[in-house]
């Protein structure tokens, strides 16, 4: 029996074995560990890890990645927004939506809102500047419904859609109180995530001692995790889907405790907005999720409403930060 976390990071089953997830379980809970510990870890010949971890990084089933928490980095507001679209195709609204740095995600969807985006800001002025210049700067936009994310309640890492690398990414807001060297070692671990201490220390003209210093009290602090994920390939036996969730007066911390026990929740956070609780899921099958949201979701003590759009496909994804955990 696989352990719970290789199980979740699996998902794509016919692409990968029990070995390959043991592998990436090893390599999700650090993603800088050489194949030679990996193999002494699992009690392998080296050379057979390092075999299987090119095919799996070769094959786009698996990659390595440097993730930072927003915000510790200083991105205080993110939302989930809902994009209208008329007199273009939402597909060419999408692109253009996915140039913006601060749009972190971009997904067609099924639904009222044909695009679903989540938006990174540094605080409510920035994220309302984003609305009022940006957004209605795009033709075919045609109005929107925000969710202001207030307390995440679950992320579940291990699983991402790899889109192609955006042609503007997000990069740290001018007054992070990340240090010069901080950032500098996360931007090099974006590019690289398995650089050595020294390589990271030469590009940067430091020391190792003081990298390898750094990296352990980013990690520590739970600034920066490197970590393997897995390929969310949406449509590929995989189903991916929000839900919104309406709560019964005096019931939201009985139905944010319940989410716990279902582990095809991604994600999870209170919101202001469209609903009370938005979700994320992954499932095998559009039927799955429908018996998820509409079914177990919707049977929760405490739940008024459930409203569930699935995806149709990823058009940006910036993996490079998650949300932190409000514990």
């Amino acid at each position: 029996m696989l352990p719970v976390a290789a199980q979740a990071l699996v998902m794509n089953a016919a692409a990968a074995d029990e070995l390959d997830a043991r592998i990436i379980a090893q390599l999700a809970d650090d993603g800088r560990r050489s194949n030679r510990d990996v193999a002494r870890a699992l009690e392998l010949p080296e050379r057979s890890v390092g075999l299987r971890v090119r095919r799996l990084l070769a094959s786009n089933d698996m990659r390595i990645v440097a993730i930072v928490d927003m915000r510790a980095a200083g991105f205080e507001c993110v939302a989930n927004v809902g994009v209208r679209v008329s007199g273009r195709t939402p597909v060419e609204v999408a692109a253009d939506l996915a140039r913006f740095p601060q749009v972190l995600s971009v997904l067609l969807m099924s639904g009222a809102h044909p695009i679903e985006i989540v938006v990174a800001a540094h605080d409510l002025g920035a994220l309302g500047q984003f609305f009022e210049r940006d957004l209605y700067s795009i033709a075919g936009v045609t109005g929107w419904s925000p969710s202001l994310r207030l307390r995440v309640l679950k992320v579940e890492a291990g699983m991402a859609p790899f889109t192609a690398t955006p042609q503007s990414s997000l990069g740290f807001p001018a007054d992070s109180t990340l240090d010069a060297t901080a950032r500098g070692i996360i931007e090099l671990l974006w590019a690289e995530p398995r650089a050595t201490n020294q390589q990271i220390a030469t590009r940067l003209g430091s020391s190792e001692t003081t990298v390898r210093s750094r990296i352990a009290d980013l990690r520590a602090r739970g600034v920066l995790r490197i970590t393997a994920v897995n390929n969310l390939r949406v449509g590929d036996g995989q189903a991916f889907a929000a839900v919104g969730i309406d709560v019964e007066p005096g019931r939201l911390d009985d139905v944010s405790r319940a989410l716990d026990g279902f582990p095809e929740i991604r994600f999870a956070a209170t919101v202001a907005g469209r609903c009370h609780i938005l979700t994320m899921l992954v499932a095998a099958t559009p039927l799955q999720l429908a018996s998820l949201g509409y079914d177990r979701l919707a049977a929760v003590p405490g739940v008024a409403r459930i409203e569930l759009a699935q995806a149709l496909r990823f058009v940006k994804h910036d993996y490079r930060w998650s949300p932190a955990l409000d514990l």
